[in-house]
C-alpha cells in the first residue's frame, strides 16, 4: 500500500470518526437541557437612596422611599408600549416613548407635564418622514428642567447626504419646545449634552461609513472637535466635558 493510500486511508477513518462523535455529543446536548441543580434561591429585598419608578404590567409607579413595592396605586396606567424611559438626575420626573406616538413627560405624582409628538416610530423605516421628532433617544440636562430631543428636520432617504437634523429641548419650566440649533448633517442616533449645556456631542456617519462623534458650540454651531473610537472602542471624549443619561440598554 502507497504513502499516499495509507493517508487517504487515515483521514476518511479519522473523517467518520468526527461525524459520528459530532452526532453523538450534539444528541446528548438536544436530549440533556442545562438544568440547576441544588437550587436555593433566597428572597431579595431591593432598596435606593432616591425615589424610584417601577414598571409593571402596563402601570407606572412611583415610591418616594426607593423600595421596590406595589403596594400603592399606580401613577399612570398605559395602554400600548413603554419604551426608553428616562428619570431625570432629581428624580422629580420621568420620560419615556409612549406606544412609538409621543414622548410624555410625567412628574413624580402622576401629573402630565408635557408631550412631543408626532414622533418617527423608526430609525430605518420607510414610514419616516420630515419635521417629526424621534422617540428613541433623548437627554435631560444636569438641572432637571429641559428635557433634549432631536428631530429629523430633513429626511429624503437612509444614509442620505442630503438629511439634516434639528435639536430642540422641552422647558418644563414654560412647558413648550424651543428650538436650539440645526445640524449641517444628520445626526446618526445618540447625542449628550456638556454639564454647562455649551455643547452638544453627536454621532454622525463620515464619508467612510465610519461612526464617530462631533462636539459643536451650541451657540455658534461652529464645530470644536472630532472624536473616533479606538481599537478599545473608545472616543477620547473626556468624562467631565459630557454629561449623560443613561438608557435602560446601557
Amino acid at each position: 500500500m502507497t504513502l499516499t493510500k495509507t493517508l487517504l486511508l487515515f483521514s476518511g477513518f479519522f473523517l467518520i470518526l468526527g461525524i459520528i462523535i459530532t452526532t453523538y455529543v450534539m444528541g446528548e446536548v438536544k436530549n440533556n437541557l442545562p438544568a440547576l441543580y441544588d437550587f436555593q434561591p433566597k428572597s431579595l429585598k431591593f432598596s435606593a437612596t432616591k425615589p424610584i419608578y417601577i414598571f409593571s404590567n402596563g402601570e407606572l409607579y412611583h415610591n418616594i422611599d426607593g423600595e421596590v413595592q406595589l403596594s400603592s396605586e399606580p401613577i399612570r396606567r398605559i395602554n400600548g408600549r413603554f419604551r426608553t424611559p428616562l428619570v431625570s438626575p432629581d428624580s422629580r420626573f420621568i420620560a419615556y416613548n409612549e406606544n412609538y406616538e409621543r414622548i410624555v413627560i410625567l412628574s413624580g405624582d402622576g401629573v402630565e407635564q408635557g408631550k412631543i409628538a408626532p414622533l418617527n416610530t423608526s430609525m430605518l423605516g420607510d414610514d419616516r418622514e420630515s419635521g417629526l421628532f424621534r422617540g428613541q433617544h433623548f437627554q435631560c440636562n444636569k438641572a432637571s428642567d429641559r428635557l433634549y430631543v432631536m428631530s429629523d428636520k430633513v429626511w429624503v432617504e437612509n444614509y442620505s447626504s442630503a438629511n439634516r437634523s434639528s435639536l430642540l429641548y422641552y422647558s418644563l419650566k414654560e412647558q413648550k419646545l424651543v428650538h436650539v440649533l440645526d445640524l449641517p448633517e444628520e445626526c446618526y442616533r445618540s447625542f449628550y449634552l456638556s454639564p454647562d449645556e455649551s455643547s452638544l456631542f453627536y454621532s454622525f456617519s463620515d464619508e467612510e461609513g465610519r461612526i464617530a462623534y462631533k462636539q459643536v458650540k451650541i451657540a455658534t454651531g461652529k464645530m470644536e472637535n472630532v472624536f473616533y473610537r479606538d481599537d478599545k472602542g473608545r472616543t477620547g471624549i473626556h468624562s467631565s466635558g459630557i454629561y449623560i443619561n443613561n438608557r435602560t440598554e446601557q
